[in-house]
């Protein structure tokens, strides 16, 4: 069996209730259907950033560095000004860096510099009702995931003019 154009994304999760027939040696059984426009098998609030909308958003500047945080303002709950999540205090929010905690358990602040957002792969805001992996922080979940290598080299570059007046 071949499945083609299956996306998962951050966190997600799939099930899928195939039936197969029997048939001959030479003949081949194709199966399709259309993603449900409703998550059915969770109850979380979320949004997923892809890996192209990652490449392709603007993204605010602070401190001479392209903030990936600002992709949180894409989510539903979320104060553009404050980048507070559903109301919840400043630093009651959880960061995870491919899986791995980015912020201090007792503070709740940034452990280290964000990743650049060249080297994202996906980002996902885990808003609200998320499941028990994530239950220990009641501010939200930004989780990023990076690209994978490639033998390749590549890079970007950006220049910073700060207004001259």
């Amino acid at each position: 069996m071949i499945r083609k154009d299956i996306e998962l994304h951050i966190g997600q999760s799939l099930t899928l209730d195939l039936a197969l027939e029997l048939g001959s040696v030479d003949q081949t059984v194709e199966v399709s259907g259309a993603a449900p426009l409703v998550e059915s098998g969770t109850s979380d609030l979320s949004r997923v950033v892809e890996a192209r909308q990652v490449r392709d958003l603007p993204v605010a500047v602070s401190g001479n560095m392209r903030n990936p945080e600002s992709f949180t303002i894409l989510a539903p709950g979320v104060d553009a000004a404050s980048n507070l999540v559903n109301g919840a205090q400043e630093r009651s929010k959880e960061v995870l860096v491919d899986g791995a905690m980015s912020t201090g358990p007792e503070s709740g602040g940034v452990i280290f510099t964000y990743p650049s957002v060249e080297a994202l792969g996906e980002f996902k805001l885990e808003a609200s009702n998320f499941s028990a992996e994530y239950g220990h922080s009641g501010g939200g979940f930004e989780v990023f995931t990076t690209k994978s290598g490639a033998n390749k080299i590549h890079g970007s570059l950006f220049e910073y003019l700060p207004a001259m007046c």
